[in-house]
């Protein structure tokens, strides 16, 4: 007879192959490029932890958002210089590109936005970069926040980031990440501690490898 607890362990065994499925520890992706700290990059392609039930479920709730379509391309597969990744929505017919990210925590505003989630606007810059390389024409580009949570706050909120983005200026980066990154992973170095980050704060507090560094 299956028990109540042998279809908890199927569904998390189910969540787990699939995001298993989605790892690419073996290519640099576009968003260890946007990463904030190279170190977490450094783990989870050299010796990642196993997700926890509980990481385990929220990657999951965000995967499953990513899957709802929006535009004419959807999660379209784009490569440059050997970089990989995969465009959340973009379209053809108004230029426009979408990056949607699953969060607790909404900024209110562009300051807020810069200061927590700097990462994510180099995300979509380097995005743009990948599909103008590609032939694709960008005209404007949006941050999606949707939170996980339920209380009071707005639970939906976008940034037009456009006037952002210098796409010469993200050329520059892309290579500087690249060469960086790439060079790290071929002489298994694993990077400092960068200066400003502090074990009490972001990203350091949300990080599964915190305790690998402090």
């Amino acid at each position: 007879m299956i028990s109540e607890s042998d279809v908890e362990k199927l569904f998390f065994f189910k969540v787990r192959t699939y995001l298993l499925e989605e790892n690419r520890r073996n290519e640099i992706h576009l968003t260890d490029l946007a990463s904030p700290c190279y170190r977490k990059v450094y783990w989870e392609k050299k010796d990642p932890f196993p997700e926890s039930p509980e990481n385990a479920l929220r990657l999951w709730k965000g995967k499953m958002l990513h899957e709802l379509k929006l535009l004419s391309f959807h999660e379209l597969e784009l490569e440059f210089e050997g970089v990989k990744t995969r465009i959340d929505e973009y379209s053809d017919e108004w230029k426009i590109l979408i990056e949607k990210k699953t969060t607790d925590f909404i900024p209110a505003d562009l300051t807020q936005l810069k200061k927590y989630y700097e990462h994510y606007i180099n995300q979509i810059g380097f995005e743009w970069l990948f599909l103008v390389k590609n032939g694709y024409d960008v005209r404007q580009a949006f941050l999606l926040f949707i939170r996980l949570g339920h209380d009071k706050d707005k639970l939906v909120k976008v940034f037009d980031v456009t006037q952002l983005i210098n796409l010469d200026e993200y050329e520059n980066k892309f290579y500087t990440c690249k060469e960086r990154l790439e060079n790290i992973l071929r002489y298994d170095q694993l990077p400092e501690i960068p200066d400003t980050f502090t074990s009490q704060d972001y990203p350091c507090s949300y990080c599964k490898y915190a305790a690998r560094c402090w």
